[in-house]
């Protein structure tokens, strides 16, 4: 394992003043901006201190501890596609947009404003007099820069956010032209999380170096990171957006049980915990020190099905999956209510649910035994259920209550737990025949759709089919927003009829928040530093 990363160390390579006040900046227990300028004189009529007196004490630096149960995966930004690696990132690097979760939409960040001259055109005009933590400009040399490591690193997890991008035009300093392949309405919801690097740092000390420094524009800046611990930030008092940083230091820690956070937010340990399990609300909100702050969360479960493994090439076999699982009772019962059943491909707070959409599929154990026998199986068959583990909430129960109910239809599913890495990994590469996961940050379900459905996006799934394919190129081309929301509930159904996957539910995101932090929860996974303050 690699060990701690801080930003001090690196910078000794460099010279200038600039690095001083990076240094001085990120040294621990430095003090806080006094608010008031250095020389100013006293009142008229006030006391004077005596000549030897000592200056008082600085004021002690304010903190804010947030724990996740998983770790950033590394220094690389874009070795990943989480929605909680995201949301670390994003306190360090800017982007070009942001998701406002009040006005539910997205907002420029770096970018001051965009329009599209044409169908297949974006340009997009980003703000002046913004530097990065080191002091460099930024420039859309950087935005350039940034896209095309994304689209052409090896270690890039996020490729396929570029694939339908032809072309990058550079008009001047602060305007950029993206020429899209085919027209891309939802291109922001794409973009919105993709980390803008400082291209003249990287082009400096070469990329791995540079990655270590993580300097970007963002409301904090990088401090140390402690593999398997924590990330420590400090806030950036020059931040060039909205909100403004108030606390002076964050640190993202990781906590893998779901027991050991909670005690650490009742022992004062922790300050914001990342979902909480329903069996622990009572104890929060009973705690006196603690409540319990949710939101529906905009992450749609499913049993994904790829069709390039036997036997879920058979629609008779995905669709006995559907019939044999449970819903209502996974979420009464296992999630204590905390959370709603799913049975369409998007859930509710993401731009083009429709309840509605047919063909829905219930709770039916008969018919999906019927299903099993007509496939081939009359004595049943046996495969392995792949899940995740201490990812999400109560993941490893519901894993063995959807084996239990997959099994009493003839479906004698074996439960698969890898350690977590190992086991997106596999997703990834296409090497998880039949899986229970969920698809994060969906707000608007272009990305996500065509992450799983869009032939060669990626191979999560690996299922093609022609109708789908050309609804979802319909849907990205369809800049009218109600006629877009038509073609979403037609690419859902179509969806639905060809049942490659089994849609779940999704939870109600509930974090443990101590009473002295002023924060209101959001549903996309994302505990942003810079968005809360202290009582």
């Amino acid at each position: 394992m690699p060990g701690p990363v801080e930003r001090g160390r690196s910078l000794r390579w460099w010279t200038g003043g600039a690095v001083v006040a990076l240094l001085v900046a990120c040294a621990p227990g430095g003090p806080a901006p006094s608010g008031k300028p250095a020389g100013a004189s006293q009142p008229a009529g006030a006391s004077q201190p005596a000549a030897a007196q000592a200056p008082s004490a600085p004021a002690t630096p304010s903190q804010i501890r947030l724990v996740y149960p998983q770790d950033i995966t590394g220094m690389h930004p874009y070795a990943n596609s989480s929605s909680p690696d995201y949301a670390r990132w994003s306190q360090i690097y800017d982007t070009i947009s942001k998701f406002d979760p009040e006005k539910v939409e997205y907002v420029p960040n770096l970018a001051e404003s965009w329009s599209t001259p044409d169908p297949n055109t974006w340009e997009i005009r980003f703000k002046r007099d913004v530097k990065f933590h080191n002091g460099n400009p930024f420039t859309v040399d950087d935005v350039i820069f940034s896209l095309d490591r994304v689209a052409n690193d090896p270690g890039s997890q996020q490729v396929e956010k570029m694939k339908n991008i032809a072309e990058m035009v550079k008009i001047d300093d602060y305007t950029l032209q993206l020429k899209t392949k085919t027209p891309d309405a939802p291109i922001m919801s794409g973009l919105y999380n993709i980390s803008i690097l400082n291209k003249a740092l990287h082009e400096q000390l070469g990329s791995e170096a540079a990655d270590r420094l993580a300097i970007g524009t963002g409301p904090y800046m990088f401090k140390e990171w402690v593999p398997g611990q924590r990330l420590v930030l400090a806030r950036n008092p020059d931040y060039h957006g909205t909100p403004k940083p108030t606390i002076d230091e964050a640190i993202y820690r990781v906590i893998p049980e779901a027991e050991a956070r909670t005690t650490a937010l009742l022992n004062g340990e922790a300050d914001v915990i990342f979902a909480v399990p329903p069996q622990h609300l009572e104890r929060i909100r009973s705690s006196g020190r603690a409540d319990v702050r949710g939101s529906l969360e905009q992450r749609p479960g499913f049993i994904a099905m790829n069709p390039t493994y036997k036997p879920w090439d058979d629609k008779r076999m995905r669709l006995a999956v559907n019939y044999a699982i449970d819903r209502e009772a996974i979420v009464k019962g296992i999630l204590s209510g905390e959370g709603q059943a799913l049975f369409t491909p998007i859930g509710p707070g993401t731009i083009g649910y429709d309840p509605s959409v047919q063909p829905q599929y219930h709770y039916d154990p008969e018919r999906a035994r019927q299903l099993v026998v007509e496939a081939g199986y009359p004595n049943g068959i046996d495969v392995e259920l792949g899940c995740p583990l201490n990812r999400f909430i109560k993941d490893k129960e519901i894993c063995e209550a959807f084996a239990s109910m997959l099994t009493q239809v003839g479906i004698r599913a074996k439960p698969s737990t890898p350690e977590y890495a190992t086991f997106f990994s596999a997703i990834r590469q296409g090497k998880q025949p039949f899986y229970m996961f969920s698809r994060g940050s969906v707000v608007d379900p272009s990305e996500y759709l065509h992450q799983y459905f869009f032939p060669g996006a990626t191979k999560r799934l690996q299922f093609e089919d022609s109708k789908i394919t050309e609804l979802l190129l319909k849907e990205r081309a369809t800049f009218n927003p109600t006629e877009r929301l038509n073609v979403l509930r037609e690419l859902q159904a179509t969806i639905m009829e060809q049942a490659p996957m089994a849609f779940t539910y999704v939870y109600m995101l509930n974090y443990g928040v101590a009473k002295r932090v002023d924060w209101k929860a959001r549903g996309d996974e994302y505990m942003p530093a810079a968005e809360m303050r202290l009582r």
